[in-house]
């Protein structure tokens, strides 16, 4: 392992950063730096899950979508969207008109963020959206599951994926289980393709033995 001095981490990572993972691992400098360095494999690893996860979610919705209100659901007037969702609609209508983009469900579904399609699942529209057409997304399981379980997971997944998007420090015992959350929902829509993404990302290769010790629930 190359060597690096103290004084350099501290000013170009900051005290404050670097003495937060310490404060989080109970640990002195150098098995901080040994957490920093598991923190920063983590947020790669979880970054793909998380970006590929957001890519098969919206994909599965805007296709539910199109089959049950047609290729521009987002104008039909059977889906009544709350005012911010509105607005996202417009703002990604409007960047497509620029870019001289057609109007259709794969460039809107496309522009939308993952807070978008995460709020979907909000109670606003459990009898306009989940009862008629999300909860026909998890193919792979044989009853629905609860509208409100995939709400608070995807939340939870929104915010770590913030987090690793800032590079925030994300370590956590939980961690593993949050991975496995991600790959179980993702199993309730395609069982193969979850299959497929939990292997290619191989997190489980992260080593978590010598340093969950250490670690301590927020």
């Amino acid at each position: 392992m190359y060597h690096i001095q103290k004084p350099i981490l501290e000013k170009y990572f900051s005290k404050t950063r670097l003495e937060k993972i310490q404060v989080i691992g109970n640990c002195d400098f150098s098995e901080g730096l040994v957490l920093y360095g598991l923190n920063m494999k983590c947020g790669e690893k979880l970054y793909t899950a998380l970006s590929q996860f957001e890519i098969i979610l919206r994909n599965a919705i805007s296709d539910q979508l199109v089959k049950d209100f047609g290729n521009i659901w987002f104008e039909n007037k059977k889906l009544i969207f709350l005012k911010k969702h509105r607005d996202l609609i417009c703002e990604a209508r409007a960047s497509l008109e620029t870019k001289g983009k057609e109007i259709d469900s794969c460039n809107i579904t496309s522009n939308l963020t993952f807070g978008f399609w995460v709020n979907l699942f909000n109670p606003d529209y459990d009898k306009i959206l989940w009862r008629v057409s999300l909860s026909k997304i998890f193919l792979d399981k044989e009853k629905p599951p609860a509208r409100g379980l995939i709400r608070d997971r995807l939340k939870n997944f929104n915010r770590l994926r913030n987090r690793v998007s800032h590079c925030e420090l994300i370590l956590n015992p939980l961690l593993p289980q949050y991975y496995a959350q991600l790959i179980e929902t993702l199993s309730w829509i395609n069982s193969d393709i979850a299959k497929w993404l939990d292997e290619e990302i191989n997190f489980s290769s992260l080593n978590f033995e010598k340093t969950k010790h250490a670690l301590r629930p927020k």
